[in-house]
């Protein structure tokens, strides 16, 4: 029997376009099988999100401005309010999976659909604004949408807010960066998903929570997914340049036996000209007139022993004529299809080379983006530990153009301690 495992994931991008599968975004989805997008299934799909905002904090945002005296303290667009906010989203999203892409049950949709209907009754403030299960890709998997609505003495009395709701929900307060309400909320769902699926008979592997698994962020994922698609671009460019160099190859001893058939064409044509040649003299042996009756018979029998050699020659060259032009016409189409298939061999393997390339700057430019970032992030923030700063940074940064990691790392250092030196003078 099957080892199955499941995942529950959380994050802060939404793609309404991909959970409804708009045709103007799947058609860039490369991943989905559309002939398996019937068994999908829409439990919760909303239409418009500002009205969502409107119904969940409506009662709030009036019940907080009748109490202004202030026109320029009451709330206009609370919806917009969060959208431009730069420590808040205006819905989450968790993804729920059962299964790998290798080993996936038959009642993985069914158990998705039971722990999709639980969700109100366990998470009260996590107003589900939209679920979809996905059955068309690799993996059975759910989009769970929602927006978190938490309880505040001050301001509005209902707002968003994801820590106080996944406090006040969980009824436990974060202690640290690690240990968190959100992260005590999402072991609490995956142990619900687990039971369900063992309650249907599932053999699931259980997974150590509290196992060090290093969590990857948004930009660390795609930084990740950048060294494995540029890994991949090297190789597709590698196998582009061998493919070319196996056409060029092929078109050189294509071009070497058309030259050598040629050549044996010619020299057929020549010698079946001797023979034609050969044949018309024959046929314009006649009798002579004046020679006397002794001499016209002698001269006859040497002339039809002559004719009769020459025929034998001429058929026996027609026939060696006829069989080696059949065959140097067999090799030329040979060889003019050997050329149609090498010409289109060596198109494509240029432009896989191309393309390959492309991708390969592409990728480079981004990892190198994303290192400028990550530097830009450090002179920002608090010195840290030398020999932390140099790992983390070197997990990061690419070189590119002969720039050297250790060089750059240096020069972030000097700014840091300029930056460092300088906050201690304004002190």
């Amino acid at each position: 029997m099957a080892n199955y495992t499941i995942s529950v994931h959380c994050g802060c991008s939404l793609s309404m376009e991909h959970n409804r599968r708009d045709s103007s975004r799947t058609a860039q989805d490369g991943h989905i099988d559309r002939s398996r997008s019937n068994q999908n299934v829409i439990l919760c799909d909303t239409a418009d999100l500002r009205a969502d905002y409107a119904e969940i904090f409506g009662d709030s945002i009036a019940a907080y401005n009748a109490k202004q005296r202030r026109n320029d303290r009451k709330i206009t667009d609370y919806y917009t309010d969060i959208k431009n906010s730069s420590q808040k989203h205006l819905a989450y999203e968790t993804i729920v999976q059962i299964g790998s892409r290798t080993a996936q049950p038959a009642e993985a949709a069914t158990a998705l659909l039971r722990y999709a209907d639980g969700w109100a009754q366990r998470n009260p403030q996590l107003v589900l604004v939209g679920a979809y299960l996905h059955m068309d890709e690799a993996t059975p998997h759910l989009h769970m949408d929602w927006v978190p609505v938490a309880h505040c003495t001050r301001g509005m009395e209902w707002q968003n807010g994801l820590n106080a709701a996944m406090e006040q929900q969980m009824g436990s307060r974060s202690h640290s960066r690690s240990d968190t309400a959100q992260m005590a909320w999402q072991n609490r769902e995956r142990e619900c998903l687990l039971a369900i699926c063992r309650e249907m008979g599932l053999d699931m592997r259980d997974v150590q929570h509290n196992e060090k698994r290093r969590h990857l962020d948004t930009a660390a994922y795609k930084e990740k997914q950048a060294d494995k698609t540029l890994q991949d671009a090297r190789q597709r460019l590698s196998a582009a340049e061998d493919r070319e160099k196996a056409a060029e190859a092929a078109e050189a001893a294509g071009k070497a036996d058309l030259a050598a058939i040629r050549a044996q064409t010619e020299a057929a044509r020549q010698d079946l000209a001797d023979t034609l040649a050969l044949k018309e003299r024959a046929a314009l042996i006649k009798k002579p007139g004046i020679f006397s009756q002794k001499s016209e018979v002698t001269y006859h029998a040497n002339m039809i022993a002559e004719i009769q050699n020459i025929h034998v020659k001429v058929a026996q060259k027609l026939r060696a004529a006829e069989t080696l032009l059949a065959s140097v016409e067999a090799r030329e189409a040979a060889i003019d299809r050997r050329e149609r298939e090498t010409t289109a061999l060596h198109e494509a393997a240029k432009s896989d080379r191309a393309a390959a390339a492309d991708e390969r700057e592409r990728v480079e430019d981004y990892i190198l983006s994303t290192a400028e970032t990550r530097l830009k992030e450090a002179l920002h923030g608090q010195p840290t530990d030398r020999e932390k700063r140099l790992e983390q940074f070197c997990a990061c940064i690419r070189l590119k153009n002969g720039i050297n990691a250790i060089d750059v790392f240096n020069e972030q250092e000097r700014q840091i301690e300029q930056q460092s030196h300088s906050w201690e003078q304004s002190r």
